[in-house]
Parts: structure tokens; C-alpha cells; sequence
């Protein structure tokens, strides 16, 4: 009696396995797969159990046909499960190709001697003879569970650690369901000759134990909820009909009441309405350990919340804070953030456990303007995935959204919580489904309807907070930068004092030597005529050198004036190239010109003859004698072009980024010193018309400047 009813207990609960897994995902193969692997479990096992009942040779022998047929077809199914879970892949013609040798198997079982070749009863067991092809049967049957198997092992590395876990679960749970049973029907049955058929019934109850605990722990097929209501179902169940019982019998024994089932019903239902509640909470409590569901008080998580996110000033903050306390608390773990800019366009976006596809779907998709245009109508909490809301109304009367099934297809998005500013919508959560895959209930619908307000005024505050920081940095950034302004300004300036001083130190110092000389003893004529010359010479360098610090300054406070007009360039180059032509043969220099006629320019005259000037002065200056300098000028498009190339000393690489700078002299000590301040002028100069200045120079091949300059008819 006590095996008839752990049979039952285990048939029962393979059949609530299997239905509650099918219930779920009825589309999905792996859940497909295991319900009809369950099915031929629970007929193979009914089969087992009649084979040998009391009821008589012919039933016991149809019955062993019908256990010897759907073994095959039990390892087939098991396989097919096995190429399904964990991940379910196409194996349509594969599988096709499989079922044909079990398909033969088990017609040759049950319509044929060759599995089975006779059956009789032996002292009340029932014995059978082998046929021809029974090692085969048993064969095909052991690669095909072993197929499974090995398929299982080659797997099981590539998989993450919940998978894993749900893997080995039920990879131990049927290798000891299948070891058992083999063991049970063809060793103890065949070799030790002693009727243990009944036991394979109970080496199912381990494939049953592990799998529910795969389930129970780590998610497998995620049926939790199912079978933590089912059980709760169950008990209340139980509890209704042992009150029932116990108050038939109570009336029955004392009072003998002629409406005791009437009144019992009664009893027990009042009871179960009163203590059903109550027991709930405290059974969904106790079972969270198991099924991680339980009730909360949305005003203690919106408490939660507010005391916990309500001080984060930053999105990251403020984000990981808040769903942390969501993932905890109501049991969703998949959470998307975006912020809208002022244009209302995705503009910050913070994503949870979603498909990294839900970023760019957001930005590419017309779902943000469209969800934009409804929650600006309906001011709250959005649960799609519920039937008969506004939002169903409004997709019902209007064809063109399509949003809401491309978010509930590719993303499973299953509420919307907007986010407001003064009535304005600055933002939106995504919820995926709750772990627990019910629908939103109204205590779920009571925390996020309560988030609006409360995330409106912590958004509000992020806003001003980065605001604020914006500022304030920008200001720094500011008041380091006139401060760097001011530094390099004070650093220039001593510089630029300490270069004057030393220009002005040699000049003066010839000017005071030669007056020294010729106050404190009697000269000739030569040498008090040599006096002079030098001192008009130093003269003439402390004016100039004055002429163009004056220039350089006023350039400096934009008080230079042009005074521009239509100059002819070309005449202009042609006349310093006359005046250079002297200066050019007194060193031995062969000065050639290649001038475009009639360029004219709108410039200053004065500016562009200084510009000349100091470009030809120092070519002749650094050049050597038996050397050539060029002059160009041409015209191309709205740009003129005036270039001068000399075969002189060269500029070094390292000289040539600061060529332009006030005071800037290379060393060159077989040569004159300038002020260094002619470069820079002709660069203002060229600047100021709108132009650009550049130079290519190697040591020892000579330099070419090249002015371009806008062409004004």
C-alpha cells in the first residue's frame, strides 16, 4: 500500500512539473521538449507499474510490449530534450533522422517476437525470453541516452554560471534515474533472475528531486511563482477539507445534525475566508528564501528611496542607488534610464541588465517622441504588459503607434514611469517584467505612481546641482585661464623690459664711448670723422629700434591704423626690387625677379613697402656673396603670393617656431645682430591685411618666405 501510494505521489508530481513548465512558455522548445519528455515518463512508468499487477498473463504481456515499446521511444524523447536545454537550437531534420531507428524499435516490440520472444508466469512473476533483437534494442536505447548525455558535457563549459548550476542539476538527476532503471530492468531482472521491476518506478523520484531543485534555485525554466502558488493552493486546499472533515465528523459523532455538509461548507469557507490572507503573507514569508517573492509596503520602499537616493546629486549616483532598491525590494532587474535635453532627445541613458540593443533602439526608433505625446496626456505609470489601460485604448484608436509591440518584441519592456518638471517630461524609466513574470499588481502600480512626484523633485535637484557645477567650473576655468593670461602678460613684459634694456645697452654704450674718447684726449681729423660715423650709426639703430617698439605697442592696443587703398603690388615689387639691385651687387649677390603685372591690392602702402623691406633686408643680410636670391609674385584666384628665396646660412629646425617672436635672434656670429623685431612686424603686418606668413628653411640651404595676402579690386 505504502509503494501504490509513493507510485502516485511521484506520477503526480511529474504531471504538475510538466504542466506548470508547459504553462509558462508554451511556445518555447525547451519547455515543449520536457513536458513531452515528461508524458513518456509518466506512460513508461505506468506500463512499468501494470506489467506487474495482479491481472492476468495476457494484460501482463501487453502491458511489458507497451514498456519495451516506449523505452526507446523514452530514450528518443530524452535526447531530444537534451539537444534543447540549456539552449534551444535546430535540429529539425537531425531529429527527424533519429526518431526512424526508435520508430522501428518500438514497432518491432509490440507487434513482433523479436524483442520479446515469450512470457509466462512463474510463481505469481512474470518471466520473459529474449528475442533475436533485444541486446540491440538495449543497445540503441543506452546511444541514445548517451547521445544526451555527452551532449550535456560538451556544453557545459561554454555555458554562465546559473547555467551551469541548472545543467548539473539535471544532468545528475538523470543519470541516476536512467543508471537506476537499466540497472533495476536488465541486471537484477535478467542476471540475478529476481522480480525488482518495481523499483525502476522510484529511480524517477531523483530526476524529479533534482530538477526541482534546479528550478527552485537557480531558476530553471523559471517557474517559481507557479509552484510556490500551486504548493500554497495546495495547503489551503488541505486545510479547507480537513476543517470540512473534521466538522462532519464532529457534528455527526455529538449532534447529529440532518445539514452537517451544508453547514460544514459553510464553517469552512467562512474560515478560509478569514484566515486565507493572512496565511498567505505569512506562507509567501516564509518561502522567500525559495521563491524570492514576498509582499513589501510600497511606503516603506518609497521611504527607502527617498532617504537613501534622495541625496545623490550625480545620475550615476542616484541611478546604481535606485536600482539597487528596486531589484531588492519589488524584484525587477531590468531598468532603463534616459534623461531628454531641451529638445527633448535621448540625452543621457542608463542602462540595467536590458539588451545592449535597447540603447540604440531607443535613439533610433519614433518611440521617444511618441511616448513623449502620451505621457504629456496620461501623467503616470504606463504597465504594458497589463490588458484594458488607456494606453491599450489609445494604440486601439490609433493605428500608427507601433512602439509599444516593438518594445514588448525586442526589448520586453513591460511599464513606463515618466519623470516631470514643472509638467514638462525631462524623463522616463523602463521597466522590464518582474522576476516573479506576474503582472504589475496595485501595490507595485502604488510605488511607482508615488516615484513621480518624488523623482521629479530628485531630478530637479540633479539638474540644478549640474547646472551649478557646470558654472562653477566653466568660472574656474575661466579665472585660471586670465590667470595663466595675466601670468604669461607680467612674464612677457619683464621679458620684453630686460630685451629693450640690452638693445638699448649697446647703442648707447658706442655713443658713450666715443664721446669719452673724444672729451678726454686730443683726436685727428680721421679718427674724430670715424667717431662720428659710429655714433651716427648708433644713433640711427636707437631710432629705428625706438620706431619700432612705438609700432609694436600701438599694434599691440589696436591704435595702428591702415590706411588702405588700390595699390599696385606689382609696381610696388618692382620699385624695391630697383633699390635693392645696388645693395645686391656691393655684396656679390645675383638678385632675380619673376613679377606678375598689374596685381592690385587693397592695402596700406606704407605697411606692405615695411613688409618688403625687411623680407629683401634680410635675405641680403644672410646670404653670401656669389649666392642668388629670388623675388616672385604671382596671382592665383582671390590670393596673391609674393615669395623670396635666398641660397643663404639657412634657419635651424629648432629656431623656426619662434622665428616670428618679438626679440628672437639666431646666433649668428659672423654676422651682424638685428633687434629681432623685424619678423614680427612684417607678421602683424601680414596678419592684419588678412594674410599668412610661412617660411621653409634649412641649415646651410638657404630659406624661402612666402606671403599670401586676399586680392580687393
Amino acid at each position: 500500500m505504502m509503494l501504490n501510494l509513493i507510485f502516485l505521489i511521484i506520477v503526480i508530481m511529474l504531471a504538475l512539473l510538466g504542466v506548470l513548465v508547459v504553462r509558462d512558455k508554451p511556445k518555447e522548445k525547451i519547455n515543449r521538449s520536457f513536458f513531452i519528455l515528461v508524458i513518456f515518463i509518466i506512460v513508461w512508468l505506468v506500463f512499468n507499474y501494470l506489467e506487474n499487477a495482479p491481472l492476468g498473463l495476457r494484460w501482463n504481456n501487453l502491458f511489458l510490449k507497451l514498456d519495451f515499446s516506449f523505452g526507446p521511444l523514452l530514450a528518443y524523447f530524452f535526447l531530444l530534450f537534451a539537444l534543447n536545454f540549456p539552449e534551444s537550437k535546430k535540429y529539425k531534420y537531425f531529429t527527424k533522422i533519429l526518431f526512424l531507428p526508435i520508430a522501428i524499435l518500438a514497432f518491432l516490440s509490440f507487434f513482433t517476437p523479436y524483442i520479446i520472444k515469450d512470457v509466462h508466469l512463474s510463481n505469481g512473476r512474470l518471466l520473459f525470453e529474449d528475442g533475436s533483437l533485444f541486446v540491440g534494442d538495449v543497445i540503441v536505447t543506452l546511444i541514445y541516452f548517451g547521445m544526451g548525455f555527452i551532449k550535456w558535457v560538451l556544453n557545459y563549459k561554454k555555458l554562465k554560471a546559473r547555467k551551469k548550476m541548472q545543467l548539473l542539476c539535471v544532468f545528475l538527476g538523470a543519470l541516476i534515474s536512467v543508471t537506476l532503471t537499466l540497472f533495476v530492468n536488465i541486471f537484477l531482472q535478467k542476471i540475478v533472475n529476481i522480480q525488482y521491476f518495481r523499483l525502476a518506478n522510484f529511480s524517477t523520484v531523483f530526476f524529479v528531486a533534482f530538477t526541482a531543485y534546479a528550478i527552485l534555485r537557480h531558476q530553471l525554466f523559471d517557474i517559481r511563482k507557479a509552484i510556490q502558488i500551486t504548493i500554497l493552493y495546495g495547503i489551503a486546499f488541505s486545510f479547507f477539507l480537513a476543517v470540512y472533515t473534521s466538522l462532519i465528523y464532529i457534528f455527526g459523532q455529538f449532534f447529529a445534525l440532518m445539514i452537517t455538509p451544508a453547514l460544514s461548507s459553510i464553517i469552512s469557507a467562512s474560515l478560509m475566508l478569514l484566515l486565507y490572507p493572512n496565511f498567505k503573507l505569512f506562507f509567501q514569508k516564509k518561502t522567500d528564501k525559495f521563491f524570492y517573492r514576498y509582499p513589501y509596503d510600497p511606503r516603506v520602499v518609497l521611504k527607502e528611496i527617498s532617504d537613501n537616493c534622495n541625496h545623490k546629486f550625480d545620475f550615476d549616483e542616484f541611478f546604481d542607488c535606485f536600482v539597487n532598491i528596486i531589484e531588492n525590494r519589488v524584484k525587477i532587474n531590468k531598468i532603463l534610464l534616459v534623461v531628454l535635453n531641451e529638445k527633448r532627445e535621448p540625452m543621457i541613458i542608463k542602462n540595467h541588465n536590458f539588451n545592449r540593443k535597447m540603447s540604440y533602439f531607443i535613439k533610433s526608433t519614433k518611440c521617444p517622441k511618441q511616448i513623449l505625446d502620451y505621457f504629456n496626456k496620461y501623467k503616470y505609470p504606463v504597465p504594458l504588459q497589463n490588458k484594458s489601460n488607456e494606453l491599450e485604448k489609445l494604440i486601439a484608436n490609433d493605428k500608427q503607434i507601433e512602439w509599444r509591440n516593438e518594445l514588448l518584441k525586442k526589448s520586453a519592456v513591460t511599464l513606463i514611469l515618466p519623470v516631470y518638471k514643472k509638467n514638462n517630461l525631462i524623463a522616463f524609466f523602463f521597466f522590464g517584467p518582474k522576476l516573479s513574470q506576474e503582472i504589475y499588481y496595485p501595490q507595485d502600480l502604488q510605488i511607482f505612481e508615488g516615484l513621480i512626484n518624488h523623482l521629479s523633485l530628485t531630478f530637479e535637484n540633479i539638474f540644478l546641482y549640474t547646472e551649478l557645477k557646470k558654472y562653477s567650473k566653466n568660472l574656474e576655468e575661466k579665472v585660471m585661464r586670465r590667470t595663466r593670461q595675466l601670468e604669461d602678460l607680467n612674464e612677457n613684459q619683464a621679458l620684453f623690459m630686460a630685451d629693450i634694456y640690452h638693445e638699448l645697452q649697446t647703442p648707447l654704450a658706442v655713443l658713450k664711448g666715443n664721446l669719452s674718447l673724444m672729451s678726454n684726449r686730443r683726436l685727428n681729423e680721421f679718427e674724430t670723422d670715424k667717431a662720428f660715423v659710429r655714433m651716427d650709426r648708433s644713433v640711427d639703430r636707437l631710432s629705428n629700434l625706438i620706431k619700432d617698439l612705438i609700432f609694436l605697442s600701438k599694434a599691440d592696443v589696436g591704435k595702428v591704423e591702415l590706411k588702405k587703398d588700390n595699390i599696385n603690388f606689382s609696381e610696388l615689387t618692382l620699385n624695391m626690387f630697383d633699390d635693392s639691385l645696388i645693395l645686391a651687387e656691393d655684396k656679390g649677390i645675383e638678385l632675380l625677379a619673376d613679377i606678375e603685372k598689374n596685381i592690385f591690392i587693397n592695402a596700406d602702402r606704407e605697411k606692405i613697402k615695411s613688409l618688403l623691406f625687411n623680407l629683401v633686408s634680410n635675405a641680403l643680410k644672410f646670404t653670401p656673396a656669389g649666392k642668388i636670391i629670388k623675388i616672385n609674385l604671382s596671382q592665383d584666384g582671390q590670393k596673391v603670393y609674393f615669395q623670396i628665396a635666398d641660397q643663404g646660412i639657412g634657419i635651424a629646425e629648432k629656431d623656426l617656431p619662434n622665428l616670428f617672436s618679438r626679440f628672437y635672434r639666431i646666433d649668428h656670429s659672423n654676422e651682424e645682430k638685428g633687434s629681432g623685431l623685424g619678423l614680427a612686424i612684417c607678421k602683424w603686418i601680414v596678419q592684419a591685411h588678412g594674410g599668412e606668413i610661412n617660411v621653409k628653411s634649412e641649415l646651410g640651404q638657404g630659406s624661402i618666405f612666402k606671403v599670401s595676402l586676399p586680392l580687393y579690386f
